[in-house]
């Protein structure tokens, strides 16, 4: 059974990016490659190029998520190459993209089924992690809130800040 995860990432009170990924997702598996990358990438253009972020529609959506699930003989449609994006590999791909838009499927309904949920928000200016308890509890300051929604399953376990993020034995150690 894998550990899931999810990638969010929020700019101007606005989800840019909610990508569900299905295994590997523990802090010290793929959510070390996650890390990596954040702390890797020049933040400014990484912000611009999440600025450049949308979602399908859920009619698009919908579509693509069909498409996925019929063996490669049978798809009929290009599947876009943002959806098939290692979690590793995810942050990089954004900064990277050389295209006017970065599309990709709206995932968050499935946030309250994720192990982990690495959550870059430049509203705050903060790269967290949060882990998902599967059972509510008090969790006040340390809950995972995106946008007005409080998901109170999710308590954080890393906190950073994004323009000065810890050394990768900080991150290490705080896990």
């Amino acid at each position: 059974m894998g550990t899931s995860m999810m990638i969010v990432i929020q700019k101007d009170k606005d989800v840019k990016v909610a990508q569900y990924f299905n295994f590997d997702g523990s802090p010290l598996s793929e959510g070390l490659g996650v890390f990596k990358s954040i702390k890797l990438v020049d933040m400014s253009n990484f912000e611009k190029q999440v600025s450049k972020c949308r979602f399908f529609s859920k009619e698009e959506s919908s579509i693509i998520k069909k498409q996925m699930n019929l063996p490669i003989s049978k798809v009929t449609i290009d599947i876009p190459n943002s959806l098939m994006q290692p979690a590793d590999k995810f942050i990089d791909f954004i900064d990277e993209s050389k295209k006017e838009k970065l599309i990709f499927i709206n995932e968050i309904e499935a946030l309250d089924y994720v192990n982990y949920v690495y959550f870059i928000n430049f509203d705050t200016n903060s790269y967290e992690i949060y882990y998902n308890k599967f059972s509510q509890y008090d969790c006040n300051k340390e809950c995972l809130k995106i946008g007005d929604i409080k998901y109170t399953t999710f308590k954080r376990i890393f906190h950073s800040n994004l323009s000065n993020l810890c050394s990768l034995k900080e991150y290490k150690e705080s896990l």
